[in-house]
C-alpha cells in the first residue's frame, strides 16, 4: 500500500510538470515586433529551430496524457474502483433506454416461515397465475408459493410438496389452463442404454400443501450434456393440441465452447403424443432459431406475455440470459411457430463499476406490461463476490418501457 500510494503521489508530480506550459521562444531570438530580413543562415537556423519546438510540444503533450493516465489508474487502484472503458454498457448513450430498475427483492430464505430445512435455493424458474407466484427450484422438490408482494414471513407463502433423496432437476414451471394442471420440466434424464440425455416433462396437480405427479413425459430431443438441456420453457394448448416450447441453455443447443458461442440461441417446439410403446412423449416438431440480437452467452428462461384480449397469432415474450445478465423482448408468432423481427435487449443493473451483479436470473415471469418478475440461482463459487448479494432470491424489475399491448390476463388457480 506503501508503494502505491508512493506511486500515485509521483504520478500527482509528473502531471504537474507535465501540465507546466512550454515556451515556443527560442533562446537569442529578437523580440523585437520590427520586421528585417533574414539571412540564408538565419532562415535555416529558425527553421530548425520551429521544427524543435514542435516536437518538444509533442511529447509534452504525450508526456502529459501519460502521467494523466498514470494517475487515474492509480488513484483507481487505490480506491478499488475499476476503470469504466469505452464501449461498456454502461458507456452507451442509450443505456438509461436499456436497462432494468430493481423495485423490489427478498432473499427466498426470507419468504418462508418453514424452510424445511434447507439453505440452498437453487430457484430455477417461475410462473404467475392470478397474482400468484408460483416458483421451481433444480435442487429441491418443492413448489414454492407466494404472492406478488414477496412478504417477508408472510402465512400465506409456503413450500408445497415433499423433498426427496435426489435432486429434481426443474428447470421451468407452466401452468396449464385447459388442465388446471402445472407443468414441470426437468433440465435432463439419463437415455436408458444410450450416453445422450434428454428433458422430461412432469405434469402434477397442486394443493395447498402438497402435489400429485399425474405423469412424466419424456422430450423427444437428446443432447450429449447432462447438464445443458432444457433451460426453460412456454406452453400452449390449441386446437385441442399440447405444444411445449422448450429453450436450450446452451447456443446451438450445445455444451462447451460450442455452446458458448453468443447469438445462436434455439428454442425447441414438441407436441405431446404417443411413441409406438404407447408411452407419452412430447414428440420434436421444430427449431426455432433466437434472433441473433440475443447476443447471450447462455439462455435461462423464456416466458410469454398475454393481453387482455385476443392478441391473434403474435405474441410478445421475453428471454432471459444468466451470464449475460440481460433480457430480449421480442415475438412470437405461434401460427407459423417463428420468432418475429429483431426485437430489443435490456440489461439487468449493474454497479458503479459497471459489473454484472445480477449474475444469475434464471426464471423469468411479465407481471404486467411494466414490469418483470424473476428468480435467482445460487452464485457459483468462481464466480465473483458481486453476485452473492442478488442470489437466492425473487425480484420485481421495471422495464424502461412498457409493452404496447393490453394489461394481461392470467388464468386462476384454486388451491
Amino acid at each position: 500500500m506503501r508503494i502505491a500510494a508512493a506511486l500515485l503521489l509521483l504520478s500527482s508530480l509528473l502531471l504537474s510538470c507535465a501540465a507546466v506550459p512550454i515556451e515556443h521562444n527560442v533562446e537569442g531570438a529578437d523580440s523585437s515586433t520590427e520586421p528585417k530580413q533574414a539571412s540564408t543562415s538565419e532562415s535555416s537556423w529558425s527553421t530548425s529551430a520551429a521544427a524543435a519546438a514542435s516536437a518538444a510540444a509533442g511529447v509534452h503533450a504525450t508526456a502529459y496524457e501519460w502521467a494523466n493516465g498514470l494517475h487515474h489508474w492509480m488513484s483507481s487502484s487505490l480506491s478499488g474502483k475499476k476503470v469504466k472503458k469505452s464501449g461498456d454498457v454502461c458507456t452507451d448513450e442509450d443505456w438509461r433506454k436499456t436497462s432494468l430498475k430493481l423495485i423490489r427483492k427478498i432473499p427466498l430464505a426470507g419468504l418462508f416461515k418453514d424452510l424445511k430445512g434447507t439453505t440452498k435455493w437453487e430457484a430455477s424458474g417461475t410462473d404467475i397465475v392470478n397474482g400468484q407466484v408460483f416458483m421451481i427450484f433444480d435442487s429441491l422438490d418443492y413448489i414454492g408459493y407466494t404472492n406478488t408482494q414477496f412478504e417477508y414471513r408472510a402465512p400465506e407463502n409456503k413450500l408445497i410438496g415433499r423433498q426427496t433423496e435426489t435432486e429434481s432437476s426443474f428447470e421451468a414451471i407452466m401452468y396449464s389452463s385447459d388442465t388446471k394442471t402445472f407443468l414441470m420440466v426437468r433440465e435432463t434424464v439419463p437415455n436408458e442404454g444410450e450416453k445422450t440425455f434428454s428433458p422430461s416433462v412432469v405434469e402434477a396437480r397442486v394443493g395447498v400443501d402438497s402435489y400429485d405427479i399425474l405423469s412424466e413425459c419424456r422430450v423427444d430431443f437428446d443432447f450429449d450434456s447432462e447438464n445443458k438441456g432444457f433451460e426453460g420453457g412456454a406452453y400452449f394448448s390449441m386446437k385441442g393440441e399440447r405444444y411445449l416450447l422448450g429453450l436450450c441453455e446452451g447456443n446451438g443447443c450445445k455444451s462447451g465452447k460450442e455452446g458458448q458461442d453468443p447469438g445462436n440461441g434455439m428454442a425447441i417446439l414438441t407436441k405431446l403424443s404417443v411413441d409406438k410403446k404407447g408411452k407419452c412423449v412430447w414428440a420434436f416438431e421444430k427449431n426455432l432459431p433466437v434472433p441473433p440480437v440475443a447476443n447471450f452467452i447462455d439462455y435461462s428462461d423464456i416466458a410469454v406475455y398475454y393481453p387482455d384480449h385476443d392478441a391473434g397469432d403474435v405474441l410478445t415474450v421475453g428471454i432471459v440470459s444468466q451470464e449475460s445478465s440481460a433480457i430480449w423482448i421480442g415475438q412470437l408468432d405461434i401460427a407459423a411457430w417463428e420468432f418475429v423481427g429483431p426485437g430489443k435487449v435490456m440489461h439487468f443493473p449493474r454497479n458503479d463499476d459497471c459489473e454484472i451483479i445480477f449474475c444469475n436470473i434464471e426464471g423469468i415471469s411479465f407481471l404486467d406490461e411494466y414490469q418483470i418478475i424473476t428468480t435467482t440461482d445460487r452464485s457459483k463459487a468462481l464466480q465473483d463476490y458481486t453476485c452473492v448479494d442478488n442470489d437466492q432470491s425473487v425480484q420485481t424489475f421495471l422495464l424502461p418501457e412498457p409493452i404496447k399491448v393490453a394489461p394481461p390476463r392470467k388464468p386462476s388457480v384454486e388451491l
